[in-house]
């Protein structure tokens, strides 16, 4: 009998986790279009933590921005 209770309570939880998540995934709207550079431009992707991308950090100071100044 506990373990038929016990089930019932995790089936329960789970289905409520679910629905949640089934939920929380709603967009609102048509997605957002991603920017396209002019052909011939150079491009890169500084991938990270918040020391690579300088959180805190006046945004001319961050390591992404010097690099492509100097890139």
């Amino acid at each position: 009998m506990k373990t038929y209770l016990f089930m019932r309570g995790l089936s329960i939880v789970f289905g409520l986790w679910l629905g949640v998540l089934v939920l929380g995934c709603k967009t609102e709207g048509p997605p957002a279009e991603l920017p396209v550079s002019p052909p011939g431009t150079k491009t890169y992707l500084a991938l990270g933590n918040s020391y690579t991308i300088g959180e805190n950090v006046p945004e001319m100071d961050r390591w992404p921005t010097c690099s492509a100044k100097t890139g």
